[in-house]
Formats: structure tokens, C-alpha cells, sequence
């Protein structure tokens, strides 16, 4: 199956992402909401998309939202066909 992390784009902060939760935590702690301000492949926020998390993400290139969405949904989605 196809991750959200597998997605390539210049700047993917997918390899830094241990060393963003590491400064969130000492220097916040426990939050209840997270704002992905130009969040591209969507990998931060969703390695912080809990289920006592509120996640916003924010971009300015449309197929970003279009690809955060199709990953993050909750919406049911039928896989057959997505895949032939």
C-alpha cells in the first residue's frame, strides 16, 4: 500500500521528523491541535494526526490539498477502484 511518507517533494521534512516531535515536546508539551502551515506531502501533520488531535493543513498548491485529502480522510473509499 501506498504511505503518505513515500511522497517525494523538495523540502519533505519526512527524515526530521523524530527531531520536530523532540523540540514540540520540550518545548510545548501535550497540544491539542496542530497547524501544517505549507504542509507539501503532508507528512508532519500527519505524524502528529492522533485521535485526540485536531490537524489543519495549510497550502497554496492545490493538488497538495487534493493529495492530503485523498491520504487523511475519514471517509469511506472503495480500494478496488483505486486499484485495478
Amino acid at each position: 500500500m501506498f504511505k503518505i511518507s513515500q511522497r517525494r517533494y523538495l523540502g519533505n521534512k519526512n527524515s526530521i521528523l523524530p527531531f520536530i516531535d523532540n523540540i514540540i515536546k520540550n518545548e510545548i508539551g501535550h497540544f491539542n491541535s496542530f497547524c501544517d502551515i505549507f504542509s507539501g506531502t503532508g507528512v508532519v501533520g500527519n505524524y502528529f494526526n492522533k485521535k485526540d488531535n485536531t490537524i489543519i493543513f495549510n497550502d497554496l498548491l492545490y493538488h497538495n490539498f487534493v493529495s492530503i485529502n485523498a491520504f487523511l480522510n475519514k471517509d469511506k473509499f472503495n480500494k478496488d477502484k483505486l486499484f485495478f
